[in-house]
């Protein structure tokens, strides 16, 4: 097993961090950041086949502000983008690149959509988006929204079992109806602690 360095074709994407990326068939979908000096809102596409890069391709539609630290999920050609912090406020706004058209969405939704947040996680189990965690720079959150794809309605599940405490900057990983919590910073230190939500039951346990 080897790292090795890809050098794309064309524009590669400027210098930035806090961004998103992001695949779709086989291209992969570069949005967002901090350059150290502000945040951004430019879209860069990397084929992967061919390693070419498409910068600021022609898009349709209302594109997002700017912003940074912001979550992403997929589901079918579609990328789904919440929060993020654009420089001066926190964000939480919900918008959607159909990557087939490039149009962007602003879709309506109904429900109690969450509060604005960064360094939160979206990840999709089947046709919802579950939503974790964050931070709006007062305090951290623990807080599980579902995002229902089919009727775009935002729920707010009564949870069970041993609810992590509140936190930012963790990862989410999907393994079936589950979903993997570890680490992040809960406002005061770092976190290594390991956390198993059930999407089925709506259960936390830690394994």
């Amino acid at each position: 097993m080897a790292w090795f360095t890809p050098v794309p074709q064309n524009d590669p994407p400027s210098c930035r961090a806090a961004h998103s990326c992001d695949k779709v068939s086989n291209n992969l979908y570069i949005f967002g950041g901090w350059n150290g000096k502000k945040a951004l809102n430019d879209l860069y596409v990397l084929d992967l086949d061919n390693l070419v890069c498409r910068s600021e391709p022609e898009t349709f539609g209302q594109k997002p502000a700017s912003r940074n630290n912001h979550t992403t999920a997929v589901f079918g050609e579609k990328i789904y983008f919440h929060g993020g912090h654009d420089g001066n406020q926190w964000l939480d706004d919900l918008h959607v690149l159909n990557t087939s058209s490039l149009v962007w969405s602003k879709p309506k939704v109904s429900g109690q959509k969450p509060s604005a947040r960064a360094c939160h996680t979206m990840s999709r189990v089947g046709r919802k988006l579950y939503m974790f965690g964050g931070y709006d720079g007062d305090k951290c959150f623990n807080d599980i929204d579902i995002l229902d794809l089919d009727t775009m309605t935002w729920i707010q599940p009564q949870v069970s079992g041993m609810i992590p405490m509140a936190r930012n900057a963790h990862t989410m990983t999907v393994l079936g109806n589950k979903l993997y919590l570890f680490g992040g910073h809960s406002g005061n230190k770092h976190l290594k602690d390991l956390h198993v939500f059930d999407t089925e039951t709506l259960t936390w346990t830690e394994p």
